[in-house]
C-alpha cells in the first residue's frame, strides 16, 4: 500500500513539474501570447444600396403587432386553427410592412451597424423575428387560397432571411436569432408540403435550393469572434459554444424536406 501511494505521489509530482516547466518556458519566450491575427474578422462595409438594414428598419415601423397576442393570432402561429375573418383583417393591416420586408429580403446583403457594447439591446432583432412570423402567416394564407407557388417562395424567403441574419456582422446573439428565424421558414415549408399542389419536380427544386441554407458555420464562427472581442462576459460566449458543441443548432436547423432518389 505504501509503495502504491509512493508511485502515485511521484506521478503527480512529475505532472506538476511538467506544468510548471511549460508555464516557465511560455513566460520566457518572446511570443508568450497566441497570435490570432489570422482569425480576426475584417469588417467590409456593404454599400447602402445592397444592404437590407434600412428597409427592415422601415418595415418594422409599419408593423401592426399587438403586445398582448389575441387567441386567434396565437392559434394561427401555432397551427391550431385559422380564423379567416380575423386573419384577413390582420394581414391587411400589415400589407405595407410585408411588402417592404419582401423588398428588403430580396437585397443581396444584410449588415448591421458595428456592435460596440455587450449590453446593447438590439431591439431590431425582435422586429426581425416578428417580420419572419408575419411572412410565414402570409405564406399559410396564400396556401389556403390555393397559391402554392407564392406560398412556397415566401416561406423559402424566410429561410434565406434567417441565413442572412446569421452572418449580418453582429455577435452571437444575432446568429441565434437568425437560426430561430430560419427555423420559422423551415417549419413553414414542412407544414405546406403535405397538402401542396406542387409537382414532385417543383418540390425537388426547393430541396435543392435549401442545400445552400444548412448550418451557417462561417456566420457562427465570425459572430463568436466578434463577441469575444467585445465587452461580452466570457461565460456568455462559452455558453453559446457549449450549445453548438452539443448539437443544439444542428438538431434545430436540419432541413425538414429530405431528398429520396
Amino acid at each position: 500500500m505504501k509503495t502504491k501511494f509512493k508511485w502515485l505521489f511521484i506521478t503527480l509530482a512529475g505532472l506538476l513539474g511538467v506544468v510548471i516547466g511549460c508555464l516557465y518556458f511560455t513566460s520566457q519566450s518572446g511570443n508568450s501570447a497566441f497570435d490570432d491575427r489570422d482569425l480576426r474578422v475584417v469588417r467590409r462595409e456593404v454599400p447602402a444600396a445592397e444592404n437590407a438594414f434600412s428597409l427592415l428598419t422601415n418595415a418594422a415601423v409599419l408593423l401592426h403587432w399587438p403586445e398582448e397576442m389575441p387567441e386567434s393570432l396565437s392559434d394561427a402561429l401555432n397551427h391550431k386553427s385559422w380564423d379567416p375573418i380575423f386573419m384577413d383583417g390582420f394581414l391587411a393591416t400589415n400589407t405595407a410592412a410585408l411588402e417592404l420586408w419582401t423588398k428588403a429580403a430580396s437585397l443581396p446583403r444584410l449588415q448591421v451597424p458595428q456592435p460596440f457594447d455587450w449590453e446593447e439591446e438590439y431591439d431590431y432583432l425582435t422586429h426581425w423575428r416578428t417580420l419572419g412570423n408575419l411572412a410565414t402567416l402570409s405564406a399559410q394564407d396564400l396556401s389556403r387560397r390555393g397559391d402554392d407557388v407564392k406560398a412556397f417562395a415566401l416561406a423559402l424567403q424566410v429561410v434565406e432571411f434567417g441565413h442572412a441574419i446569421e452572418e449580418c456582422g453582429g455577435g452571437h446573439i444575432h446568429y441565434f436569432v437568425g437560426s430561430n428565424v430560419k427555423i420559422l421558414g423551415l417549419k413553414s415549408l414542412a407544414r405546406l408540403t403535405p397538402g401542396t399542389r406542387l409537382s414532385p419536380r417543383e418540390l425537388d427544386d426547393y430541396v435543392s435550393r435549401l442545400d445552400a441554407f444548412t448550418a451557417n458555420g462561417t456566420g457562427f464562427t465570425n459572430s463568436v469572434n466578434r463577441s469575444t472581442r467585445s465587452k461580452a462576459p466570457r461565460c456568455a460566449t462559452s455558453s453559446a459554444l457549449i450549445q453548438v458543441v452539443f448539437g443544439y443548432f444542428r438538431n434545430r436547423c436540419s432541413i425538414p424536406l429530405k431528398r429520396t432518389d
